[in-house]
């Protein structure tokens, strides 16, 4: 009876452990995921006070620190939540630093994360789409058969009229 009772002990810690090892990695993908969005929503899209629509279509929010080399909030392909694209990913460590962008990851990277930029369908002009996804490495293909511990965000982004 001892054996059989330690035994199911001995599984339900394993399983704890495990599960606790998760919801730390789903919480650092979150915030990771966070800061992308905060980096993006940064980026100029408006309408100024002589009525001239304006957007960031240059910021790399790919490289630490920005550069102006980038696609900044112009388009991406939808499956660029997905597939890494070039100017819509980077790698991080588990400890939030850059650890590279489009290419092999850098040693200590943890996490691929993975952005789009889509046009709203009824507003293209003036409204945007944006999804983040941060996955760890390990699950870094969509199809893994994996139950994933990262996180996706999205949100709305409409021009506002500066100034009034």
């Amino acid at each position: 009876m001892l054996v059989t009772v330690t035994s199911g002990v001995a599984g339900l810690l394993t399983w704890s452990t495990r599960a606790v090892a998760a919801a730390g990695t789903g919480s650092t993908a979150a915030w990771l995921a966070q800061q992308k969005l905060e980096q993006l929503a940064a980026l100029e899209w408006m309408v100024d006070e002589g009525g001239l629509m304006r957007s960031d279509d240059s910021t790399s929010v790919a490289v630490e620190p920005m550069s102006d080399s980038g696609p900044g909030l112009r388009p991406s392909s939808p499956s660029a939540v997905d597939v890494s694209t070039p100017g819509y990913v980077d790698y991080v460590g588990a400890d939030g630093i850059w650890r590279g962008d489009a290419g092999p990851p850098r040693a200590g990277a943890a996490f691929v994360r993975r952005w789009s930029v889509v046009p709203l369908p009824g507003d293209p002009l003036n409204t945007l789409i944006i999804t983040v996804s941060v996955r760890p490495l390990s699950e870094a293909s969509r199809n893994s058969r994996v139950v994933s511990s990262g996180a996706t965000l999205v949100t709305v982004r409409t021009r506002l009229l500066r100034g009034r």
